[in-house]
């Protein structure tokens, strides 16, 4: 009974016996045989039975199917024929005598000569690689300036002077092409837009087949593919793209320009399977710059002819990607703005402004994350409430409660700010502030304390101004120790936070103090005597807390 084997891929040595009429395989599942490749159509390639014989035909895939390392639509498989589709290679296996061995396959294999003895046969010589890192003096313009002065390309050619009248026809035509694809990029509104204009002129001025526009992924340094492009299909599905890794690959890597019109026999590529595999001829690759920042790669390539990229290919198209990289890091730093932009709205929120600016420093020089990530670190809490805040207001008319806190958060809030702190949240009646987040400083505890004391005066001179507050006083807890500082929440709702055991005692100090004074536990006062006079008070166990904590007053700065 005919069967595959399969030879490379998933599942090798594994056997599918041809026992149907029809065997289907494809990247579905419905197929008879799954392959899970990018490389595979959804519905990629048939084998139907005819009498005796086994017939291969290809389903219109988009990366076709090969048989003994040529394309083909429609071939009656003879015994030891590989059948290549995406990275998988089976083996048609008949042995009841109904095919022939497969064309060219003696039944004895004899010794052949190496890769690089049968180029030396061909070309006398490697292949010869084009290394192109500098975009050409006559392609160096600013369009922005040729565009609204309208200069041409005559006062921008250094060689004029040498030229004949075919060459600076030549050169013009050039030109033209970048002056209108400067234009049709300026005023795209999207990347998409500007890859998919560009990669029609390419095809407009080039010998290609295939071409591919691929960004490099900082996160995970690979290439991944943007647009893409079929001569006679036009722009493709991504999972359609077959551009060769090995050499845009290279020329990220190496950060140069690769022309090459065998790909197949070139010495440089021997291990790139997609180059074997789909019979890639000439091939063209050139890296998208950016001030010597390498951002991805334009890929061409043709499976018919060799020799179809010359020299003046590889000047224009790196013209060309000079144009895109410009746009595209244009792009990139307009995201950038916007995500800072975002950032900075969220980071003011809770931040001093001076905070603000040294979290966004450190961001841009890559010290620190743009997002607030959780980490633990030390820092000092400060909870603020008004002490019998309920009793007070019951009374009061709802417009004055809220004149009344706005006030007092406003006072509070204000006196954070000053001492570099941070107002993390109010909780009905109390404020929450943090010092020594997100921003790290030295000596937070000394500015919560501080801050704390100021906060008593500062709320005894606002009581003057309003006579027709209540007389209200202000407790004060602060604790220092490590927390779970960063962005709490989902996507939706995210809040900078600290969590942790210290923040509970912070709370609970606060609902100890009395009424205008201000209280720390063990660790801040370690961090502070020698700045603040402070009065030992007692030992206490405090909800929730099996241990007993130190507790002690601040009376006033040294």
């Amino acid at each position: 009974m005919p069967k595959l084997i399969v030879k490379s891929g998933a599942d090798v040595a594994k056997e599918l016996p041809l026992d149907k009429e029809k065997f289907t395989i494809g990247r579905m599942p419905d197929n008879d045989l799954e392959l899970r490749d990018s490389l595979v159509s959804r519905r990629h390639t048939e084998l139907i039975r005819h009498g005796p014989r086994i017939t291969l035909y290809d389903m219109g895939s988009s990366n076709g199917t090969f048989v003994n390392n040529k394309k083909v639509d429609v071939k009656v498989l003879d015994d030891g024929d590989e059948v290549m589709i995406g990275e998988t290679t089976l083996v048609f296996r008949d042995e009841s005598g109904n095919s022939k061995p497969a064309a060219g396959k003696p039944a004895t294999a004899a010794p052949v000569a190496s890769l690089d003895q049968e180029i030396e046969k061909i070309y006398g010589g490697s292949e010869i690689i084009k290394h192109l890192t500098e975009v050409p003096e006559e392609y160096k313009v600013d369009l922005r300036e040729s565009i609204a002065k309208g200069i041409s390309w005559r006062n921008l050619s250094r060689k004029k002077s040498t030229m004949s009248a075919e060459e600076e026809e030549r050169i013009a035509d050039k030109f033209l092409i970048l002056y209108q694809l400067g234009k049709a990029v300026a005023s795209a509104t999207s990347l998409a837009e500007v890859l998919n204009i560009s990669m029609a002129v390419i095809f407009e001025v080039m010998k290609a087949e295939r071409g591919v526009v691929m960004l490099l992924d900082r996160t995970t340094d690979t290439l991944v593919p943007k647009v893409m492009r079929h001569r006679s299909k036009g722009t493709i599905a991504s999972d359609e793209v077959v551009a060769s890794r090995t050499i845009a690959n290279k020329v990220v890597k190496d950060k140069i320009s690769i022309i090459t019109n065998d790909a197949k026999h070139d010495p440089r590529f021997q291990a790139g399977v997609s180059i074997i595999q789909y019979n890639i001829r000439s091939a063209l690759c050139v890296p998208l710059w950016e001030k010597q920042e390498v951002l991805g790669c334009i890929y061409l390539d043709n499976l018919v002819k060799s020799y179809e990229f010359q020299e003046d290919d590889i000047e224009l198209l790196t013209a060309i990607a000079n144009i895109l990289a410009i746009r595209i890091k244009q792009d990139e730093l307009y995201e950038e703005l916007k995500r800072e932009a975002v950032v900075r709205a969220n980071l003011e929120r809770y931040n001093s402004p001076d905070v603000v600016e040294m979290i966004l420093r450190r961001a841009t020089k890559g010290v620190g994350p743009m997002e607030m990530e959780a980490e633990e670190k030390e820092v000092s809490i400060l909870f603020g409430d008004i002490e019998g805040f309920t009793p007070l207001t019951e009374k009061m008319k709802p417009t004055l409660v809220g004149r009344m806190l706005n006030t007092f958060f406003e006072v509070t809030s204000g006196v954070v700010l000053e001492s570099q702190g941070n107002v993390n949240k109010f909780i009905g009646d109390c404020i929450m502030a943090v010092f020594g987040a997100p921003a790290e400083v030295q000596d937070h505890a000394v500015r919560a304390v501080r801050a704390g004391l100021q906060m008593i005066e500062e709320l005894r001179k606002t009581r003057e101004k309003h006579p027709d507050f209540p007389k209200f006083n202000i407790r004060i807890g602060i604790n220092s120790g490590n927390v779970v500082a960063g962005d709490i929440g989902f996507e939706k709702r995210r809040e900078y936070t600290v969590l942790g055991d210290n923040v509970n005692i912070a709370s609970r100090l606060e609902k100890y103090a009395k009424p205008n004074q201000v209280v720390i536990g063990e660790r801040t006062h370690a961090l502070v005597h020698d700045k603040f006079e402070c009065r030992f008070l007692e030992s206490v166990r405090l909800k929730g807390k099996e241990r007993e904590v130190k507790v002690y007053e601040v009376v006033a700065q040294k």
